[in-house]
């Protein structure tokens, strides 16, 4: 994966801050939202299912295509505004800003001794949310320069079980292939609930994520669904 320092502060639902009101053009309309979603062909339209307001009609798809995003499954952080238009089968919209194309991934299984092998250089958790079909993960990291190849993983081990309180223990790895990395990034990744096997039990509650802050080798980051 190849991280870009974003313009926008990325955000959505828990991840909103001052940032991106900030960053919003003097002319942006009041009914204005940003959401994750994941972009929809159907039935010759242009969907995008949204994690807050669910699946939209999007009345300008070029805006998609412009940005490389308009293919069926693709993730995105993006501005939304709502169109006033009656007998429609589906909430209709136009798309203001694209902030992101999210790096969407599944997650991937192993022994607990083979970890490793997703790399272990520091990342920093600075948000998450649990959507209806994704685990969604802000971050923070270092590199260089723009073509620094980074890769961030979710790994979860063949035997985990929830703990006491329902969480599943996963371990959000990152692998760098620089060492002496200095601008500090930000991004976003989403990694499907289906490719996580164990989420699938009606006892799981949450995920508790490992990971190496730079700080703390073995950092926690506690995520509940949203009741």
């Amino acid at each position: 994966m190849k991280v870009y320092t974003y313009i926008y502060q990325l955000i959505i639902g828990v991840f909103i801050t001052s940032t991106l009101t900030s960053c919003l053009k003097d002319n942006t309309p009041d009914n204005f939202f940003p959401t994750l979603g994941t972009v929809i062909l159907k039935d010759h339209q242009t969907m995008l299912e949204s994690d807050s307001y669910g699946l939209l009609s999007i009345q300008n798809p070029k805006i998609l295509q412009s940005a490389d995003a308009d293919s069926s499954g693709q993730r995105v952080l993006a501005g939304i505004q709502f169109l006033e238009k009656a007998d429609t089968e589906y909430p209709q919209a136009q798309i203001l800003e694209i902030y992101a194309k999210v790096l969407t991934k599944k997650a991937n299984y192993t022994d607990s001794e083979n970890m490793d092998a997703f790399g272990n250089s520091p990342i920093q958790i600075t948000a998450t949310s649990i959507s209806s079909k994704h685990l969604n993960i802000q971050f923070e990291l270092n590199h260089t320069k723009e073509d620094d190849a980074h890769r961030i993983s979710l790994v979860v081990c063949t035997n985990a079980k929830p703990d006491s309180e329902g969480l599943l223990p996963v371990e959000l790895r990152h692998h760098s292939l620089q060492e002496n990395n200095k601008e500090r990034v930000r991004g976003i990744v989403s990694f499907t609930l289906e490719s996580i096997s164990a989420y699938q039990s009606n006892q799981v509650k949450g995920f508790k994520i490992i990971y190496n802050s730079g700080a703390n080798s073995r950092a926690e980051w506690i995520t509940r669904k949203q009741i």
